[in-house]
């Protein structure tokens, strides 16, 4: 469950270490009453500011976990890897301050990603689930792009934008738990205004 990159580095898990610690001892947790009171007011207005909710939403996400998160939505059906209608990603900047994008491959792989956000939210869309979090490690991510780094993600309706998915993407040894925690608790809030 360790693994030790070169020889005058420390152990850092393993991805299989992180998914036991998913799988096995992570809880969702309630988020503290500042993150629950701001995402409620993002949510409280979404009628009025239908088209403002992605760009809130999103901003928010990115600013309480520290990761880079994307949100997008779909519409109709077409041939071949769903397209996003519309898709926005936040928070660059302040992922790109965690040390592993020191590693210059690490942060050129990660601005490849966010260069094709379009098709990365697709294989997120495919993949994620409607009813909770689904958290992505190392290798299970399914954009190809995002096997160096760990994501978690959840897919939803709207009947104005149509299926939709937000994801947060960063390190592996982001905080698995925060981050699907705080899904969790917005899924809440998304089952009852969408």
């Amino acid at each position: 469950y360790l693994a030790q990159p070169h020889t005058s580095a420390g152990r850092v898990p393993t991805d299989k270490a992180y998914r036991y610690f998913v799988d096995f001892l992570m809880e969702y947790r309630e988020p503290a009453r500042k993150e629950r009171e701001l995402f409620d007011a993002v949510f409280e207005n979404i009628n009025a500011e239908h088209e403002l909710f992605f760009e809130k939403f999103g901003r928010l996400l990115a600013e309480e976990l520290g990761l880079f998160t994307a949100v997008a939505s779909f519409s109709g059906k077409r041939a071949g890897a769903p397209r996003p209608v519309k898709a926005g990603g936040f928070g660059l900047a302040e992922v790109m301050k965690e040390p592993e994008f020191q590693d210059h491959h690490l942060s050129v792989e990660f601005a490849r990603l966010v260069d094709r956000l379009d098709s990365v939210a697709g294989e997120y869309l495919e993949h994620s689930l409607a009813t909770a979090p689904s958290v992505f490690i190392g290798e299970e991510n399914p954009a190809n792009l995002a096997r160096d780094f760990g994501a978690v993600s959840l897919k939803f309706k709207d009947e104005e934008l149509g299926e939709c998915v937000v994801f947060s993407i960063g390190p592996k040894r982001m905080n698995y738990e925060k981050a699907a925690s705080l899904l969790n608790f917005v899924l809440r809030d998304i089952s009852e205004n969408f």
